[in-house]
């Protein structure tokens, strides 16, 4: 009996080492895991800040070339109405010259009318 308890607790010592052994070693592996999460939480959070200041700045960028794009279309809106404006004020004059024009052709035929009377005149008084 006592070489059988002998034996029973060699046995039990033994089961104790490899437990022991097996425990140290899922311990090992368990702080590795957490070493490898740990790290990639970290390029997670790095890749995650870099994208965002990234997406910060992409997106200011864009509200610039907005703004820079609503400028220049005011800008050419001010341009067309200025151009109008200016059409406008010209076909005004267009139309005024044109009308004095006319009023001018008038007073020609007048004077070229009363010119070849006055003509008439002189020949048959020379005659």
């Amino acid at each position: 009996a006592k070489n059988a308890l002998a034996h029973a607790l060699q046995s039990s010592r033994h089961d104790c080492d490899l437990l022991r052994e097996q425990f140290e070693e899922e311990q090992e592996a368990k702080a590795e895991l957490q070493r490898s999460l740990s790290k990639a939480n970290g390029e997670v959070s790095q890749w995650r800040t870099k994208y965002e200041t990234d997406a910060i700045q992409r997106t200011e960028e864009l509200e610039e070339a907005k703004k820079k794009l609503a400028q220049r279309l005011q800008d050419a809106e001010e341009q067309v109405e200025a151009v109008n404006s200016k059409c406008a004020s010209l076909e005004k004059t267009k139309q005024r010259l044109q009308a004095e024009v006319e009023d001018l052709m008038v007073d020609v035929e007048r004077a070229n009318g009363a010119a070849t009377a006055l003509d008439k005149k002189q020949r048959n008084f020379d005659k």
